[in-house]
């Protein structure tokens, strides 16, 4: 047989199946890129039936230089098969065809990628050029990094129709690959005849089965499944999301519920002082009684302090109680006593180092949720005592602004401030500046939200030796806060 007759029949068979296929199949991007990958193998295939037919080295040369072009483009045309098949998105595009130009320009302008050609028994065939090698590798990371694709985008897709298709396109890629075979001649390490190129023939047969078989070329199917597969990734992500939120709320009234606990110490040392000075009183009074000294203005003082003593007992129980409701109704409320309460609260822990100064006229009304405010001062007032180290520390609670539907309520101290790095996480879950052993990081989020529940808004300023926060509160039931724009 004569050998120009191989490349001849490949040439002739590649060409037949593209006449079948193209009139079904011109419209898909897969098979738009196959189609210029088998242009480029019909370009090589036809190329070398002249080669073989060539009857001087000068002629052959030219002719092994023309062939080369569809040669040059063949990693490129696999690869850009593969990133359609797998789904990956074309990179480089343009920096890809600036280099096949290039190699172009190298290939006709200089001999570093043919420099002549080798005469065979059966014909002519090229030399490799000083640059040959550099093409090789080229190649070879081409078809390794088609195959990484295929690879991971079948561990993808597991169990599918798309799996099957892609096992398919690799197991061609592979066998498209040994055709490199071939190159063995470009560097006289054998003399047989190159029957690599019939490896190309076989890749384009496992296509087209592929395409019949597996329907490899129709995205309809692949889109079903992908979708299927996306909408069983969403659905298993939206659970998640779902457990993570339940666990969140789970954490931020487990969270409410220890910072009571943490207060519990504080307010039965208030609670002691007031049973102790009621004790102390009536056990004075006894003691008088006995000695006969019945002057009322001393039992007059004595029941005034067990009085206080008795109405600060009441305000700590009663400030307990509007802490610890989970469904506490809106409603309107004195601003000051909501103040108060979570003065009464928080006492206990602040000591006689911090001095609290309430500037709230007792008939400012506020419509909110009485549980929910104690809790937001509570939380403020506290985070306020943790950034005040020093004697003469002060909380300030003041209005700072007023409109028709708002009150704009500032809570002020003069601690050391919030530090930079923290200041873009501060309304962040379990974000804190704090030890783990001393806080959860929860503090500020459930502070926000609970005014966030209650129409209102939050904002704050510190520098070193003042931080203030301003929460925003609604007057009546219908006004909400929103954003200025």
């Amino acid at each position: 047989m004569d050998s120009y007759v191989p490349p001849l029949l490949t040439t002739s068979i590649i060409i037949a199946l593209l006449a079948v296929h193209f009139p079904l199949r011109y419209r898909d991007k897969n098979f738009q890129n196959l189609f210029f990958l088998c242009l480029a193998t019909i370009w090589w295939h036809g190329s070398w039936v002249f080669l073989f037919l060539a009857e001087s080295s000068d002629a052959a040369t030219k002719i092994a230089k023309f062939g080369h072009v569809g040669i040059l483009f063949l990693p490129l045309g696999l690869l850009n098969l593969f990133e359609s098949m797998t789904g990956k998105p074309k990179r480089g595009t343009k920096y890809k065809y600036t280099l096949y130009m290039l190699g172009l320009v190298i290939l006709f302008k200089t001999n570093f990628i043919i420099d002549g050609v080798y005469k065979y028994p059966w014909g002519y065939y090229p030399k490799a050029g000083s640059l040959h090698p550099v093409f090789l590798m080229f190649i070879s990371l081409c078809v390794g990094y088609s195959m990484l694709m295929a690879y991971k985008a079948i561990q993808f897709f597991e169990k599918t129709f798309k799996k099957k298709q892609l096992k398919l396109a690799m197991a061609a890629g592979l066998i498209f690959s040994c055709s490199s075979y071939d190159f063995l001649l470009n560097y006289h390490i054998v003399a047989t005849y190159p029957y690599g190129f019939v490896c190309s023939i076989v890749f384009i047969f496992l296509i087209s089965f592929g395409a019949i078989e597996f329907d490899l070329f129709s995205t309809n199917r692949i889109i079903t499944e992908s979708k299927i597969k996306l909408g069983d990734l969403a659905e298993e992500v939206n659970e998640k999301n779902r457990d993570i939120l339940s666990l969140r709320g789970e954490m931020v009234q487990k969270e409410k519920m220890a910072s009571l606990g943490l207060l519990a110490a504080g307010v039965a040392h208030q609670l002691g002082n007031t049973l102790n000075t009621i004790s102390t009183t009536l056990y004075a009074h006894a003691k008088t009684i006995e000695s006969g000294n019945l002057e009322p203005e001393f039992y007059k003082k004595g029941i005034s302090r067990m009085t206080s003593a008795l109405k600060l007992s009441k305000d700590i129980i009663v400030s307990m109680g509007s802490v610890g409701r989970e469904n506490d109704v809106m409603q309107t409320n004195s601003l000051s006593e909501l103040v108060n309460s979570g003065v009464v609260l928080i006492k206990g822990k602040a000591g006689e180092r911090v001095k609290f100064v309430n500037k709230i006229d007792h008939d400012t009304q506020v419509y909110c949720s009485k549980s929910s405010a104690v809790q937001i001062f509570m939380n403020l007032f506290s985070n306020s005592i943790d950034a005040i180290d020093s004697d003469g520390a002060q909380v300030e609670i003041y209005l700072e602004n007023e409109t028709d539907d708002f009150y704009e309520i500032a809570v002020a101290d003069n601690g050391k401030g919030i530090p930079d790095a923290f200041l873009d996480k501060m309304f962040t879950p379990f974000a804190t500046t704090k030890s783990s052993k001393d806080g959860t990081g929860l503090g500020l989020y459930i502070v926000k939200k609970e005014i966030e529940k209650n129409n209102g808004s939050l904002r704050f300023i510190t520098s070193p030796g003042r931080t203030i926060f301003y929460i925003t509160l609604p007057k009546t039931e219908h006004n909400k806060w929103q954003k200025s724009s």
